[in-house]
């Protein structure tokens, strides 16, 4: 219980500075991993932006990137999306 309060601390000093599209994109993250029961899964453009109310994608990206330079998410291997019958 302690670590688990320990990271939730961590990260929320993230939340100060990080952009208003990367909380909304990390809300979205979060969401399909507690639905999925899963640590990883593949992300959804389409999704993300009904979720967050967005129009464009441009915010999903920015918002992806912002995580991704605050090293709160990292990408997956390339090509990581694909099922495994169709890397075949």
């Amino acid at each position: 219980m302690k670590q688990e309060k320990k990271i939730c601390i961590d990260l929320l000093k993230y939340f100060y500075m990080i952009s208003k599209s990367s909380i909304k994109v990390f809300e979205y993250i979060e969401k399909e991993c507690i639905k999925q029961n899963k640590k990883t899964f593949v992300f959804n453009v389409y999704d993300a932006m009904k979720f967050t109310g967005y129009k464009t994608p441009k915010p999903i990206y920015g918002g992806l990137n912002g995580l991704m330079d605050h090293g709160i998410i990292s990408k997956g291997p390339k090509g990581s999306h694909r099922s495994e019958e169709h890397t075949s």
